[in-house]
């Protein structure tokens, strides 16, 4: 399975490139984009831990797992 691009990594994407010729992303963005993936995965894994998935049979883990396969980068 190829791995998919989320919108916020997409977005802090889009800013490195805008910034790489004024030295690169200042941390005080760097801290805030991680905060924001940080968020979005926990909203991506509750919605398959409630929605995406057959609820009586879709645990936390389960849901992770389907996170980590969909959108992080190895």
């Amino acid at each position: 399975m190829e791995k998919q691009i989320s919108a916020v990594e997409w977005l802090e994407n889009e800013f490195k490139e805008m910034c790489k010729d004024f030295g690169g992303l200042h941390t005080d963005f760097i801290e805030r984009f991680d905060q924001a993936k940080q968020m979005e995965k926990e909203q991506i894994i509750e919605f398959a831990n409630n929605y995406g998935f057959d609820i009586c049979a879709y645990d936390y883990e389960r849901a992770e797992q389907y996170y980590n396969e969909t959108f992080k980068s190895e």
